[in-house]
């Protein structure tokens, strides 16, 4: 099983495919539940005893099937509780999903000038001081299907976008904007987000994308690049010259992208909003936007978060039956060891220490198992993975078990144990 692990990290590793790490993190947690019943089984036949803790230890296996599916529960939850979680997108601070600019936003009616131009900033007034330092990519649009994630239906013809690449910078979204070719020539090479590609689509990259040009001509859109986490999510964007040769009577622009300092983004916001307020400008931050998308991914995520939720709720809950079972079973066992000595406070001690070595098991596999599951999250992130989110959650889990192996103990424990003795 271990060497299983190891053949998908290597695997994730040259080939840098997410999914065979989280491959590699459920069989680490399925090689640990294995490997914590052989412990077991190698404790319950140890012959020395050199210390209470150790006494402690072995009695966890007296009822190894109890122990052994409270951890495998208990573990499986941390394991979908962190695991999942480490994916949550927040939307903040993100260049590369916003591409670095501070404003994006549609118009209901066409803008012909250039906003980057004198001329066009003249044509609308707009003031010189404050658009100093602003940059404006302008972009074509041919209506479409709604692509995104916000639409439930799946999209045959999204929106296309016509712009010039070079405009949108060497790097802009995490790509290389100036090397993006189709691999087919006669079609038009487009740029799409990834999840809208894999999930709103379902296609893949070198697939095209049927439509029909302004003269009834069929138009092959390859999609040739995409972009990881954006904001331009169930958008197509092709070259603007490409777009103006096949859809010639969709003149002006009504899609925009706004870079300036983020200290002046406000005010150029609701200054191009009242400026252009007869074109049905609407400007909102990027990060918003990208925030918008986010949520709804979110949201599927913290679905699968309440059942991992569900599964340590019952894994911790079931370590206190099994607390409780197991010191109702030993009665005989506790009336004996009051009877030679022991208070109740030491026998309480005595079967939380036997039972916490079921918690560390548990929380030590399900989370060792759930890093390696999401490490390309961690490599790729860096010191924006979220590990103080991680931390309270860990901790809170811990509590929560320990909680109930308190609980169970202070219960079964009540009163003096010496009338099981009676009986003997």
């Amino acid at each position: 099983m271990l060497a299983g692990v190891a053949a998908l990290a290597l695997a994730a590793m040259s080939g840098g495919n997410p999914q065979l790490f989280f491959g590699a993190g459920a069989l680490l947690l399925t090689s640990g539940i294995l490997f914590t019943r052989y412990a077991m089984g190698r404790l319950a036949t140890a012959s020395t005893l050199d210390s209470a803790s150790d006494l402690a230890l072995r009695n966890t296996t007296r009822r190894s099937g109890r122990s052994l599916a409270t951890i495998g529960v208990l573990a499986s939850g941390v394991f979908m509780v962190v695991a999942v979680d480490s994916f949550r997108k927040t939307g903040t601070d993100d260049t590369v999903g916003t591409g670095g600019f501070a404003l994006v936003g549609e118009s209901a009616s066409a803008i012909y000038e250039d906003l980057n131009s004198q001329k066009g900033r003249d044509a609308y007034a707009l003031d010189d001081k404050l658009m100093d330092g602003v940059r404006v990519v302008q972009m074509r649009v041919r209506d479409g299907d709604d692509a995104s994630c916000l639409n439930l239906n799946r999209a045959a013809q999204p929106k296309l976008l016509g712009t010039r690449f070079s405009e949108l910078g060497d790097i802009a979204f995490g790509i290389n904007w100036n090397s993006i070719v189709p691999k087919d020539s006669a079609a038009i090479p487009g740029v799409v987000d990834a999840n809208t590609l894999q999930w709103a689509l379902q296609k893949s990259v070198g697939d095209k994308l049927d439509y029909t040009d302004e003269r009834g001509q069929p138009l092959a859109v390859e999609m040739s690049a995409t972009l990881k986490g954006s904001m331009m999510q169930g958008l197509v964007l092709i070259p603007e010259a490409r777009f103006i040769e096949k859809f010639p009577n969709s003149a002006g622009y009504r899609f925009f992208l706004i870079d300036c300092p983020p200290a002046k983004a406000a005010a150029v916001r609701e200054h191009l909003t009242a400026q252009l307020g007869d074109r049905g400008l609407e400007l909102v931050p990027a990060a918003q936007r990208l925030a918008e998308f986010n949520a709804v991914e979110n949201t599927y995520l913290s679905i699968f978060q309440v059942l991992g939720g569900l599964g340590i709720l019952l894994g911790s809950a079931g370590l206190g039956i099994v607390v409780a079972r197991n010191v109702l079973e030993r009665r005989r066992e506790f009336g004996l060891l009051e009877a030679v000595g022991f208070n109740p406070a030491q026998l309480r001690a005595l079967v939380f220490a036997e039972h916490r070595w079921l918690i560390v098991a548990a929380l030590g596999i399900g989370s060792v198992s759930a890093i390696v599951a999401v490490l390309p999250g961690i490599l790729q992130k860096g010191a924006s993975f979220p590990w103080g989110q991680l931390s309270i959650l860990f901790v809170g889990m811990a509590a929560l078990s320990v909680f109930w192996v308190w609980l169970a103990t202070r219960l079964a424990l009540r009163g003096s144990q010496l009338s099981a003795l009676r009986g003997e």
